[in-house]
């Protein structure tokens, strides 16, 4: 019996006052091997050793956004098991996405990584349908039914 290793993914559905929702365009192929296209993506990332989700959601934040969770209420919406495949030391595998609702009182500023290279805010509808350019069904329907 072979087991499938995982890694866990933390993503972050923001939303400002309106209800809007915030992408961002990743653009990886200028930093990685990545080759693919232009995308729009949720701020986040993977957990790190030692690090909680929580840790890893202020973290990827603060990197992709400029943005500190502090005191900001944070609502775990799901998780998807997906099929998106990663390339690591331990060879090929698999990824596990939770996500993670958090309300910001005002639209903030956004201070983009160098992995991203444009920002906006979007209804709930835009971002399923963006999302579902790069993600499989079971993420998409995961922020679809936030």
């Amino acid at each position: 019996m072979s087991h499938e290793l995982f890694h866990l993914g933390i993503k972050a559905l923001i939303s400002n006052p309106s209800g809007k929702i915030l992408l961002l365009q990743v653009k990886l192929k200028e930093i990685s091997e990545y080759d693919g296209i232009t995308y729009w993506d949720l701020p986040g990332g993977r957990v790190e050793k030692n690090e909680s989700v929580i840790e890893t959601l202020d973290r990827e934040l603060h990197e992709e956004t400029g943005l500190e969770l502090r005191q900001k209420p944070v609502t775990f919406i799901g998780s998807a098991l997906t099929k998106i495949r990663i390339h690591s030391v331990h060879g090929e595998v698999g990824l596990i996405l939770f996500v993670y609702k958090c309300q910001w009182d005002n639209t903030p500023e956004i201070y983009l990584s160098e992995e991203h290279i444009a920002y906006q805010w979007v209804s709930l509808k835009q971002a399923v349908e963006a999302l579902s350019v790069n993600y499989p069904p079971e993420f998409v329907e995961v922020v679809k039914n936030m």
